[in-house]
C-alpha cells in the first residue's frame, strides 16, 4: 500500500468521526432534529431558538475540531515526510553498509593471510630456537660476542694509533734525515738554500773579512760564496770561512767588487752559486 493511500484513508476516517461527533453534540443540546417534537414545531412553524443556538455552537465546536484535525493531519503529513526521508537515509546506510561489509570481508581475508604468514615465521623461529638454544642463551652468546668484538676493536684502535705514531715518527725521521743529507750535500759542495738572506753586521777591511748574522742554525755552510747586495745591485762577493751557531765569518773577495764600491754594515748577502760567473761588472755609480 502506498503512502498516499494511507493518507486518504486517514482523512476519510477523520471526516466521518467529525460528522458523527457533530451529530451527537447537536442532539445533546437540541434534541433529535428528526424527532416528533421537532416535526411538530416545524409544522406549527414555531422556531426553536435553543435549537438554532445549539446548532451554531455545534458548528463552532465542529470548526474548532476540524481545525484541530487539520493540524493533526498536517503533523501526520510532516511525520510521513520525515519517515520517508529517514527511510531514504536508511536505504543509503544499508547500501554503504554493504560496501563497508565488502571492505571488511576483504580486510578479514588480508588479515587471515597475514596471520598465516606470521604463523609460518613463528614456526621458523621455533625451529631456529630448537637448533641454536633459547632466547636467553642466544642473548648471552650475543653479549659475549659483543664484548669480544669490543675488545678486539679496542685492540685494533690501540694498534692503529701505535702504527700511526710510528709512521709519523718515521716520516719525521725521514724528513730530518733528508734535511741532514741536504745540509751535508750543501756543506760538502759549498752551497746554501736559495731562500737564505742575511746582513753584514761587522766589516774588517784591514784583515779582509766581515761578519754576517746567521750561522749553523740558519743553515750557513762554509766555503759558500755570497753575493753582496746594495739595493737591487750586486756590488761584490764574500766567501764563508767560519760558521758559528748564530754568526758566520766571511772573507772579502776583493777582485769581485765593482770599482769604488766599499762594503759596509747593512749590506745584504744572498747565496751565489759557484758555477755561475757572479763577478760584478764595474759600476761607477755605486759607492
Amino acid at each position: 500500500m502506498k503512502v498516499s493511500d494511507i493518507i486518504l484513508i486517514v482523512a476519510g476516517v477523520v471526516g466521518v468521526g467529525g460528522a458523527y461527533l457533530s451529530y451527537q453534540n447537536y442532539t445533546a443540546y437540541a434534541g433529535d432534529p428528526f424527532g416528533e417534537e421537532a416535526k411538530a414545531n416545524y409544522k406549527a412553524k414555531t422556531p426553536l431558538l435553543a435549537v438554532e443556538d445549539a446548532r451554531k455552537l455545534e458548528e463552532s465546536r465542529s470548526m474548532d475540531k476540524l481545525e484541530g484535525k487539520e493540524a493533526d493531519l498536517a503533523t501526520l503529513y510532516k511525520e510521513i515526510a520525515d519517515l520517508e526521508a529517514d527511510n531514504e537515509g536508511l536505504q543509503k546506510e544499508i547500501g554503504e553498509g554493504s560496501i563497508k561489509r565488502t571492505n571488511l570481508m576483504s580486510d578479514i581475508d588480508r588479515l587471515d593471510r597475514d596471520i598465516s604468514k606470521n604463523e609460518e615465521k613463528l614456526n621458523d623461529l621455533k625451529r631456529y630456537l630448537e637448533k641454536f638454544g633459547t632466547a636467553k642463551e642466544l642473548r648471552d652468546k650475543v653479549n659475549l660476542l659483543k664484548n669480544q668484538l669490543a675488545t678486539a676493536n679496542q685492540s685494533l684502535i690501540t694498534e692503529k694509533n701505535t702504527l700511526t705514531s710510528l709512521i709519523s715518527r718515521q716520516e719525521q725521521l725521514d724528513s730530518s734525515i733528508g734535511n741532514q743529507r741536504e745540509r751535508v750535500d750543501m756543506a760538502q759542495s759549498g752551497r746554501m738554500s736559495e731562500s737564505f738572506r742575511s746582513q753584514i753586521t761587522e766589516v774588517y777591511p784591514r784583515w779582509g773579512f766581515v761578519v754576517i748574522s746567521g750561522g749553523v742554525d740558519a743553515g750557513v755552510n762554509a766555503s759558500t760564496p755570497l753575493n753582496v747586495m746594495r739595493g737591487a745591485d750586486v756590488i761584490g762577493r764574500v766567501i764563508v770561512t767560519t760558521v758559528e751557531p748564530s754568526v758566520s765569518v766571511c772573507s772579502i773577495d776583493e777582485d769581485s767588487f765593482v770599482a769604488d764600491a766599499q762594503i759596509r754594515p747593512g749590506d745584504v748577502v744572498v747565496p751565489a752559486p759557484k758555477q755561475a760567473d757572479n763577478t760584478p761588472q764595474p759600476n761607477k755609480a755605486i759607492r
